[in-house]
């Protein structure tokens, strides 16, 4: 007589710690306000300067960085959207800024980060959120900011320090402590990835059918969840917490300017 198939195994149950960080990373966003997250209005048409096949993750040439807001101030946080993908043999991303004061070379804004826990948009590209304010990082370098700033968002593997692909943007600061972007996200845009990624992580998996068969020995304990996984996932909450906190702090800003 044929044998029984075996049977599948089992889903993580829903109190394991990769359950327990989905469903705590979800609630955090949603306490944080992640619904106020969402590309202003563009200052212009924003254009990749490598064409439509910017978006491939094979491409190589130089891309464009919008900004999800068209101007601010140099102590707003400051999400980034880039106009496509790393090549494929990519697997990090590091960001520094160019302009008046800083050395020619640039300041760090980003350190070596991996690609995947960015939320991907639908463009293809990434969204970026910059770990501090302009005013923290100009102030670090003893940088009184004036003029056009570049702020540019890179490829590169983790043991080479060759730029694989260039995102860049310009920030303009038109007065003392504000500034006006060149390039704006798409109205939406930043939102819809971010809460895209925000449910894709809270969504569990589907249980599979089990089918009976006769009783074996006992398999060996279950190692658990995976160290690797806890911690990307865990570097990916804090990520898409980032973004809300930022989301949040600009909400505040601007009502209360509007009070004024």
């Amino acid at each position: 007589a044929p044998e029984p198939s075996p049977a599948p195994a089992a889903p993580a149950p829903a109190g394991s710690t990769a359950g327990k960080a989905a469903a705590a990373v979800t609630a955090l966003l949603l306490a944080l306000g992640l619904t106020a997250i969402g590309g202003a209005g563009g200052a212009r048409a924003w254009a990749d300067p490598s064409g439509p096949a910017s978006a491939q993750a094979g491409t190589t040439g130089p891309g464009a960085l919008a900004f999800d807001y068209p101007s601010g101030r140099d102590d707003d946080p400051i999400d980034t959207l880039t106009s496509g993908a790393c090549p494929h043999a990519t697997d990090q991303l590091m960001a520094s800024i160019k302009g008046a004061g800083f050395p020619a070379g640039g300041t760090s804004l980003l350190g070596l980060s991996p690609v995947s826990i960015y939320p991907e948009a639908a463009n293809g590209g990434y969204v970026v959120p910059l770990p501090q304010t302009l005013r923290e990082t100009a102030s670090a370098a003893g940088v009184t900011l004036r003029g056009a700033y570049t702020v540019d968002v890179y490829c590169r593997t983790r043991f080479n320090p060759a730029h694989l692909r260039d995102f860049t943007g310009t920030l303009d600061f038109t007065a003392p402590r504000s500034w006006k972007a060149k390039d704006v996200a798409p109205a939406g845009s930043i939102h819809a990835a971010v809460k895209a990624a925000a449910t894709a992580l809270a969504t569990p998996s589907a249980a599979p059918t089990v089918v009976a068969e006769p009783a074996a020995a006992p398999a060996a304990p279950s190692a658990g969840t995976p160290v690797g996984s806890v911690v990307a996932m865990a570097g990916g909450g804090l990520l898409l917490a980032g973004l809300g906190t930022g989301a949040l702090r600009r909400q505040r800003a601007r009502a209360r300017a509007a009070g004024r």
